[in-house]
């Protein structure tokens, strides 16, 4: 299935904010990649899930935005780390990923400025894709010094909310939440987005291969989308 000329021009229209924003976020972080490239690649995700692109478009925005943007996000992730492989002239598969797991590992070592291997490293460290056997040698020691970076470029707030958590009180998220008189669903959900700003910091998640929707099971909407659209020109 592919998407017809009204229904890009809908997309088109529709997503640019998106777009442009993430160009931008990742050629602040890639700078040898240009925005444009980086731009055309996002929208080509666009036509290469048109199903998914059909389904998530009737949600609503909240959602669809949310959608939309973590699976751009992964696309952008994925292209910009080949792009920067080949400009600097390696391949892709020696960059490694931090997983939350890995950091939670390490954030107790660096807040108490303790400089050892974490307990768990050898179950923890599966975690992380790399071509070199990350048990072996010192690698531990350029992972506590890259969770240590990263936790010094978060914010004041991240950083004491984090010591609460993993310092020597590891307090926990209902204890948190009576400490900033929120809920504790909010609290889980800001430590966990300050675990994702440091594993952003340090290159972001992974890239994941990501299919569209089999179309015999997504409903053919997009001819209903387009009346929509045409009806507010």
């Amino acid at each position: 299935m592919t998407l017809s000329d009204g229904f890009a021009k809908y997309i088109l229209d529709g997503y640019s904010g998106l777009v442009k924003q993430i160009a931008n976020e990742y050629h602040s972080k890639y700078p040898m990649v240009s925005r444009e490239d980086i731009s055309q690649e996002l929208w080509l995700w666009f036509w290469e899930h048109p199903n998914k692109t059909i389904e998530w478009i009737k949600l609503d925005d909240k959602d669809s935005d949310r959608l939309f943007a973590k699976s751009l996000r992964n696309h952008a992730t994925g292209y910009c780390a080949k792009e920067k492989a080949k400009a600097l002239g390696f391949e892709t598969i020696d960059n490694f990923y931090y997983h939350k797991d890995l950091v939670e590992q390490f954030l107790p070592l660096v807040i108490e400025d303790r400089f050892e291997q974490p307990a768990d490293y050898a179950d923890s460290v599966g975690k992380i894709s790399t071509t070199s056997d990350p048990s072996t040698g010192g690698n531990w020691m350029s992972y506590l010094a890259d969770v240590h970076s990263g936790f010094k470029k978060l914010t004041p707030d991240q950083q004491a909310l984090l010591v609460m958590k993993y310092g020597p009180q590891q307090l926990t998220h209902d204890q948190i939440a009576s400490e900033f008189k929120i809920t504790t669903d909010n609290a889980r959900m800001r430590v966990n987005r300050a675990l994702r700003s440091i594993i952003f910091k340090l290159g972001g998640s992974a890239p994941f291969t990501e299919e569209d929707y089999d179309s015999s099971s997504v409903p053919n909407e997009e001819e209903d989308v387009r009346e929509d659209y045409q009806e507010t020109e």
